[in-house]
């Protein structure tokens, strides 16, 4: 409302000797005000029909950029009774708050005085402007606020995206199946992994093939508390682990780097009491620098056998892609041994996503009563782990975007306000011999001053909000100079877009036509 009515101020300012006229010739003022506020009722009446179809515009296109397979989002944002009439009240509240006092101040019972003496109205103003200053440096602090807190989610969702995960996302195709709900004994079970692993690693454009129990960033592990051999305890240490149950060649399917050690062969007997491959954190964590292999370590709870460790992997994502890298080990599995969930990964000699039909027809061909669950590539699956980041990052960035707008317009109509009221001092400036560029400069330095003070005191605001992200910011820092330096800039370069229009104006004024007016 506030950069609505600068701008109908500055209208008003323009119009000022028609409204003096017409006063003189006897219109009445009431009359006046009810043609100004009409003007300003079509105005608002616009603004609501363009606002209205906008929206249902953003809710089509949030819905369709922000959904995924497996997280669909629904805008219910539609056009009823309720929304009709709301919005109906807000045009009739911005109606009389953006057009009541410039129409007011347009038609002042002294307009007629204008006619002789308009050199006092620069003076008169400034206790007026000085208000729609301070609340134009409030919208800049407010902008930069929202602008920095978008900036710094948006860098912290391209340090999740960019981040190494442990794996090869681009040529790894993920499928889950559940068979947890069919009459289906174990030995079928059995024989439908074993058909299935054997036919999928031959199918064109596969370069290995592997089963596991649990797929990678899904939140679906299992953990266990764990003694290791010749080691004691220290006092608070955790023992938990997580595990998960993999197929031989799980590891080169998934581009996870051996470190050291071997690999699974068929030879390795399935579940506790035989070979298990660790990560590196929990390397770190229970041997130190002191090689692992050929160490052995057991489950707390229950009589299994110990496990002995024939490799060291490289640590992955497994359940977020914030987490620090847990302790986690590998344990061989055969082909049907879990009967509830099960997840093939495949590596694709080229796309990945290619090989979605062969599978899903392969399956189908091999027992159609099992469903598959999902079916996406590995960078696919992280990107939807990503899914709440980038929703918020998103809304933040629409209204950040909006903010920036309203601050603008509301810049453009306080110097558009301000040109107005001081055509004659631009005037006689440009008589005793500034020049156009000198006035234009003044107007763009008026303006960029008020963007610096809000600039200042945004800064202690951005500070103060971006201490409420910390916990969904990922390796970034509050004050980080390269999301702060962009809004910088980007706040000053609407600025100046901002300004230019006001001061090219007041560069144009010709200083004749000014004083033949005074």
């Amino acid at each position: 409302c506030v950069n609505v009515a600068n701008l109908q101020l500055a209208r008003g300012m323009a119009r000022r000797k028609e409204i003096t006229v017409r006063l003189a010739l006897g219109s009445g003022r009431v009359r006046l005000i009810r043609q100004l506020l009409v003007e300003s009722a079509l105005l608002a009446l616009a603004g609501t029909a363009f606002v209205l179809l906008a929206a249902l515009w953003a809710n089509r296109l949030l819905t369709a950029s922000l959904t995924t397979a497996n997280y669909p989002v629904l805008i219910k944002a539609g056009l009823d009774g309720r929304v009709l009439w709301f919005t109906a009240g807000i045009a009739t509240l911005t109606t009389v708050l953006s057009g009541l006092m410039p129409t007011l101040l347009s038609t002042r019972a002294d307009l007629a005085q204008e006619l002789k003496v308009q050199s006092s109205a620069s003076s008169q103003s400034q206790s007026k402007s000085r208000a729609a200053r301070a609340m134009i440096i409030a919208q800049v602090a407010f902008c930069v606020t929202l602008l920095a807190a978008a900036a710094l989610l948006m860098h912290s969702l391209v340090n999740l995206e960019t981040l190494d995960v442990g794996f090869d996302r681009d040529r790894v195709l993920a499928v889950s199946f559940d068979v947890g709900g069919i009459p289906i004994t174990t030995e079928q079970i059995r024989g439908f992994y074993s058909q299935l692993f054997e036919r999928a690693k031959n199918l064109p454009g596969v370069q290995s093939a592997a089963l596991a129990s649990f797929p990678p960033v899904s939140g679906f592990v299992r953990g266990v508390n764990l003694a290791v051999e010749g080691r004691r305890r220290e006092p608070l240490e955790t023992s938990h682990a997580l595990f998960n149950s993999v197929t031989p060649g799980y590891f080169e399917t998934m581009g996870i780097p051996l470190l050291g050690g071997r690999d699974f062969t068929d030879h390795d007997a399935p579940g506790p009491g035989s070979a298990a491959i660790i990560n590196r954190a929990m390397a770190r964590h229970y041997f130190g620098g002191e090689s692992p292999l050929g160490k052995r370590f057991r489950f707390v709870e229950g009589n299994r056998p110990p496990m002995e460790i024939i490799g060291v992997v490289a640590d992955s994502k497994y359940n977020d892609l914030r987490e620090q890298a847990p302790d986690f080990f590998y344990l061989p599995s055969t082909r049907g041994e879990d009967r509830y969930l099960k997840f093939l990964v495949l590596r694709a000699q080229k796309n990945a996503s290619s090989l979605s039909g062969p599978v899903a027809q392969l399956v189908r061909s091999l027992n159609s009563s099992i469903s598959i669950l999902h079916m996406e590539t590995l960078r696919e699956q992280v990107d939807e782990s990503l899914h709440q980041d980038r929703l918020i990052a998103a809304l933040c960035g629409v209204f950040s975007g909006l903010a920036l707008g309203l601050t603008c317009v509301g810049l453009f109509g306080l110097l558009s306000f301000s040109v107005a009221r001081r055509i004659s001092e631009i005037g006689v400036r440009m008589a005793l011999g500034a020049r156009p560029r000198d006035v234009f400069r003044l107007v763009i330095g008026n303006g960029m001053q008020l963007v610096l003070a809000g600039l200042i005191v945004g800064a202690a605001g951005a500070a103060a909000a971006t201490s409420l992200l910390k916990g969904i910011l990922f390796h970034v820092k509050r004050a980080d100079p390269i999301a702060l330096g962009g809004v910088a800039v980007l706040l000053a370069f609407a600025a100046l877009l901002a300004c230019y229009l006001p001061a090219r104006r007041a560069a144009r004024i010709d200083p004749l036509r000014a004083l033949r007016n005074e």
